[in-house]
């Protein structure tokens, strides 16, 4: 019976596919791990651009043996969205009439479903969470449960760090009910080995736990207040957009809370929890990329109360497919040109007009889709007709090694691999990730010049005096003497050579901190 709910989501699946720009910053570092100069953005500086190493490792393996992006990209995370898709009607839904309301809610979902594609990490975040609450529910409680959670946990993790924060109430109680706590610690730790021995390697190679978009993005000068705004914000746009993954959210915590399923609710509770990191962190500039992961949870809940009433599943369905064609956008309307959607608003002079941005969230897709989307791209290569790209091929004809631009992935990508780009933003930038954001993006055609505004991913860095000579000559020149001394040691994590005392030294000093003054002596400055 599943056939027909399947073919529907492969079909708007297809339809809807498409590549973000975000997606090929991780294709030239994985161009260049392929090609000999190691997991880095910038040849020469071990950097670590993208923030899903299992994605990455995925890709990578693929490529291999493909040796092209777009369509390899596209595919695997098709046939890794229908797996999970499967998996969740299949092995996770308790009843027929709840799998249909499950699979509605997903094809009907804005965000889901572009974010079911689009070269970022989120059809393999959908597959893991699947796997994780297939175990969780169906495995008799045990050491064999814990450790698959835990390895499951894992794999997430190296996915995308922050989506421990849905996995851990589930296994923190799976934890707890068992009575030999330090055997079964032990066991959490066998199944987390991969991601301890990934942190160790990451400190090694790169001199950090983490990747240079979490310094680059947490160390903004923002204040929290205007943050937890921003994050609200997010809410309400997607509320705008896609105003049923949200309502099912909702929807689906407060029946689990009024339920009090003790199964359901540590599910509940990450959905909420990462609803709450959500809005701390200001949301994100891809409207929706963030909530594919909760909808995903909040449909599992609805998979586990079993609906008997035939009149309840129709008039729920009415429900889900009103509010998906509520969305500006529908996932059914889609087109070559996007979307029959804001056509539809337009004749019948309904509902605001639909703008590309709104307080720095942007309908990612809606942007992209006429050069990356897969409808555009199967007769013609509508994909090297970006702009950026085109700029890409201008800098190649000049043999500009040497370019500043904030826009980096399309354009990253399609320059030559020794065209060292100087990432504005600093998410490829060592120096200008741990320095204060002082520049942002102006929102708004009617906001006044004079005043500044933020995008979430977008701290502009003001370049240091001294900084594109010091690159292009290799001489430390940068004025200031403090961040000259502190570009003086990061360059021995970076470039120095991997096993030398030293460097092993430095890794340590910058860990704990120890020049963090020299950053403190330069924001004086600024």
């Amino acid at each position: 019976m599943y056939v027909p709910l399947i073919f529907l989501y492969l079909i708007i699946v297809f339809i809807t596919a498409w590549l973000s720009d975000d997606a090929y910053i991780t294709f030239r570092s994985i161009d260049n791990f392929i090609n000999g100069f190691g997991l880095t953005w910038n040849i020469g500086e071990r950097v670590q651009a993208y923030t899903h190493p299992l994605w990455m490792f995925l890709i990578s393996g693929l490529y291999v043996l493909t040796n092209e992006f777009y369509f390899t990209s596209i595919t695997i995370s098709i046939g890794i969205s229908l797996l999970a898709f499967f998996l969740l009607l299949e092995k996770i839904s308790i009843a027929p009439l709840n799998s249909i309301i499950a699979a509605l809610i997903l094809v009907f979902s804005k965000a889901f479903v572009d974010y079911s594609t689009s070269g970022l990490e989120n059809p393999l975040a959908h597959l893991l969470i699947v796997l994780f609450f297939i175990v969780y529910f169906r495995s008799a409680d045990g050491k064999k449960k814990l450790f698959l959670l835990s390895f499951l946990f894992c794999l997430a993790v190296l996915n995308r760090l922050d989506i421990l924060i849905i996995f851990l109430p589930a296994l923190v109680i799976i934890y707890l009910k068992e009575k030999d706590k330090l055997k079964n610690l032990s066991i959490i730790l066998i199944g987390f080995s991969p991601l301890l021995l990934w942190e160790l390697f990451s400190l090694f190679y790169y001199g950090f736990f983490f990747p240079n978009t979490a310094y680059a993005k947490l160390n903004t000068g923002i204040s929290q207040i205007e943050l937890l705004r921003q994050g609200l914000l997010y809410l309400l746009d997607s509320l705008y957009l896609d105003p049923l993954t949200i309502l099912v959210m909702i929807t689906g915590i407060i029946i689990s809370l009024i339920l009090k399923n003790k199964k359901l609710l540590p599910l509940t509770a990450g959905i909420i929890f990462y609803i709450v990191y959500i809005i701390n962190i200001g949301g994100d500039f891809m409207s929706g990329r963030f909530l594919s992961v909760p909808l995903l949870c909040a449909v599992i809940i609805f998979s586990k109360i079993e609906i008997k009433s035939i009149k309840l599943a129709i008039v729920s369905a009415v429900i889900i497919i009103g509010l998906g064609l509520l969305s500006p956008r529908p996932n059914l309307f889609s087109t070559q040109q996007y979307s029959l959607g804001p056509k539809i608003i337009h004749a019948f002079r309904f509902g605001p007009m639909i703008s590309g941005m709104n307080e720095g969230i942007t309908d990612e897709r809606f942007w992209y889709y006429e050069n990356t989307g897969l409808l555009n791209n199967l007769s013609e290569n509508k994909v090297e007709q970006h702009p950026w790209i085109k700029h890409a091929y201008a800098v190649k004809e000049v043999k500009n090694n040497f370019v500043v631009k904030p826009t980096i992935g399309m354009f990253g990508f399609y320059a030559e691999n020794n065209v060292h780009i100087i990432d504005q933003y600093a998410l490829t930038e060592p120096l200008l990730a741990r320095l204060p954001s002082t520049e942002y993006w102006l929102i708004g055609k009617d906001k006044p010049r004079n005043e500044k505004f933020w995008r979430i991913g977008h701290f502009a860095r003001k370049i240091p005096e001294g900084y594109l000579e010091t690159l292009k000559t290799g001489d430390n020149k940068i004025a200031h003497p403090s961040l000259a001394k502190y570009y003086e040691r990061l360059s021995i994590i970076i470039k120095g050579d991997l096993w030398e005392l030293n460097r092993l030294k430095e890794i340590w000093n910058f860990n704990v901190g120890k020049y963090d003054y020299l950053i403190d002596d330069y924001t004086k400055t600024l």
